[in-house]
């Protein structure tokens, strides 16, 4: 991962996800924004402490995207170096990373018991993310 970051140099590199917050610091990863919950595949799991990163607390429930959490989101890639704590879940706030992220940036997730999975941001990744937003937006009002 060191290489692929040292070779592609992209724009931000986002976090989702206690492990992978963890071993990015743990190996010495640069990571503009990390999003943690303090759980791992929804058990609680060790503390995640970061290093020299302002922290937001945000509410998240299992299965939504709440306002809070994309304004958070938002704010921290204005201000970057972050870490926004979440009540609740943050599985899903993977799609508007993607879709806040600027063109060539890396957001990062665990897929359970298959690694670490890298998207880099671009029109078609943006595209792919806001289209699954707008239908659980659709799915969540009928």
């Amino acid at each position: 991962m060191k290489k692929l970051i040292r070779e592609s140099t992209p724009t931000k590199i986002i976090a989702v996800g206690d492990v992978v917050s963890r071993e990015t610091q743990a190996n010495g990863i640069h990571v503009d924004i990390r999003i943690i919950d303090h759980k791992s595949l929804r058990k609680p799991t060790e503390r995640y402490q970061p290093i020299d990163q302002k922290m937001i607390n945000v509410k998240n429930p299992a299965g939504v995207i709440t306002s809070e959490a994309l304004e958070a989101i938002k704010r921290a890639m204005k201000n970057g170096s972050s870490v926004i704590v979440v009540e609740g879940e943050e599985d899903l706030l993977t799609l508007p990373c993607i879709t806040e992220s600027p063109d060539h940036s890396f957001v990062l997730y665990g897929q359970p018991k298959k690694g670490l999975v890298i998207v880099e941001v671009d029109p078609r990744t943006k595209m792919e993310a806001k289209g699954i937003l707008e239908r659980m937006l659709k799915e969540e009002s009928s």
